[in-house]
């Protein structure tokens, strides 16, 4: 952002910079616009009409605040077009948008020839404004979105849609907030859904999704999504190669309509802050009625509140499970009946000769005894992690439970590598306690 400056050092600054201007020639230039109207490279400030006879050695813009039409016809003594013209942008590959626009001819005439006088140089886009999308979106500019390879959208509002998917036909990377999409029917092509192999949304429908395969998809983020009851209508969505999936929102039965066939490391958080709600919701994805076959991650971390059992119940179908942390809203949010099943137990098996493996442990009715883990036996890392921790007249319940179950695993086939704990949720990750001991 721009820091109040006295007309004088303004100048004297702008001076200094169209000195730089003529020492650096051909050397590309990355600038930002903002409230003065002049053109930054750091702290070195240019005068826009000067600035902006640099063009063709722009290689990134990023547009700060863009001043009002008024202000630009009294800087430059008219409008802005005169000053770009026959200048391309042919060094162009980043252009973003860093905050809130107000729509203006100037403004207008700036977006209109960086979408018409880029090159396919230009791979990296982010909007920060309602109204740039808005302009972009006409059909017209379809060419400048096709070469993108990551773009991302990050607004406050926006009260109408974009239609602006079908023009991605190399996009990479999609990072989305709050961008407002109209409905996509399964016969409309979208070039994204075979390129994407990254995608971050928070408050975006995903009905385009349904129905559809990602084939080169690696990275799923989903925040509270809209019409997520949309994926099952048609069929669900295919991720074949994706292994980092996370999905946040207080329903999480949609889950259930991704099929993720070699699915590693998973993030589930539900904003449910009652256990009966909470246990409903974990058992329409993991329950008895469920079909998590695509479901079955490495590595799950669990943000919800439910009964001891449900999570039991759903754990019971994550067997070869290696790592696992749950978060709970208080130091009680579970109680010792998940924990004890957590604990390695000693049974007695009785072997005899005219057993199905007669020479298998202790022959002759004999008996003997073997470690079992009722749930995750291969686990290896374990994490909790509190949004609340003790109150002052409060006990440490969790501390002692979790050592039993590090002790009881100690001799099993997979001995527990990490326990950790964190006591807020604001506790730093590197700050967590750690609780299996050091060995050399």
């Amino acid at each position: 952002m721009s820091q109040l400056v006295s007309p004088r050092s303004l100048e004297q600054s702008q001076q200094a910079g169209l000195a730089a201007l003529s020492r650096t020639r051909q050397v590309p230039l990355e600038l930002s616009i903002d409230s003065y109207l002049v053109l930054r490279e750091g702290e070195t400030a240019y005068g826009l009409a000067s600035a902006m006879k640099t063009m063709s050695r722009w290689r990134s813009l990023t547009i700060e605040i863009f001043p009002s039409e008024e202000d630009i016809v009294a800087a430059t003594g008219g409008g802005i077009a005169d000053l770009m013209s026959a200048r391309p942008l042919e060094k162009l590959e980043t252009f973003k948008i860093a905050g809130l626009c107000e729509s203006n001819a100037s403004l207008n005439q700036l977006l209109d020839h960086v979408a018409t006088t880029s090159t396919p140089r230009l791979k990296h886009v982010e909007l920060a404004s309602p109204n740039v999308i808005w302009f972009l979106a006409d059909q017209k500019y379809r060419v400048f979105f096709s070469h993108l390879t990551h773009f991302k959208v990050d607004v406050r509002e926006m009260r109408d849609p974009a239609d602006i998917l079908p023009y991605f036909e190399n996009l990479q990377v999609l990072e989305a907030y709050r961008l407002h999409l109209p409905m996509y029917s399964l016969d409309v092509d979208l070039p994204v859904v075979r390129t994407l192999k990254r995608m971050s949304t928070k408050i975006v429908s995903v009905q385009w999704m349904s129905g559809r395969t990602f084939p080169a998809l690696e990275d799923c983020t989903i925040v509270w999504p809209h019409h997520p009851e949309s994926l099952r209508l048609q069929g669900g969505v295919d991720l074949p190669v994706c292994t980092h999936f996370i999905y946040d929102h207080h329903l999480i039965e949609p889950i259930s309509d991704f099929r993720l066939p070699n699915l590693d490391q998973m993030v589930v958080r539900n904003e449910a802050r009652k256990k009966p709600r909470g246990s409903m919701q974990l058992a329409s994805v993991w329950g008895k009625s469920a079909h998590p076959k695509w479901l079955k991650p490495r590595a799950l971390h669990l943000d919800t509140q439910c009964h001891d059992q449900h999570l039991i119940n759903a754990l019971q179908l994550h067997p070869d499970l290696e790592e696992l942390v749950l978060v709970l809203v208080h130091p009680d949010g579970l109680g010792k009946k998940f924990f004890n099943t957590m604990v390695a137990r000693r049974l007695k098996a009785v072997s005899s000769s005219s057993g199905p493996n007669p020479g298998s442990a202790q022959s002759n009715g004999t008996s003997s005894s073997h470690l079992v883990v009722p749930l995750v036996p291969k686990l290896k890392v374990f994490g909790v992690r509190c949004r609340r921790w003790l109150k002052e007249k409060e006990k440490d319940e969790i501390t002692p439970l979790l050592e039993k179950i590090i002790q009881s695993r100690e001799k099993t086939e997979f001995p527990l590598q990490s326990v950790k704990f964190w006591p807020t949720k604001d506790t730093p990750e590197e700050e967590a306690k750690e609780l299996v001991p050091f060995r050399a």
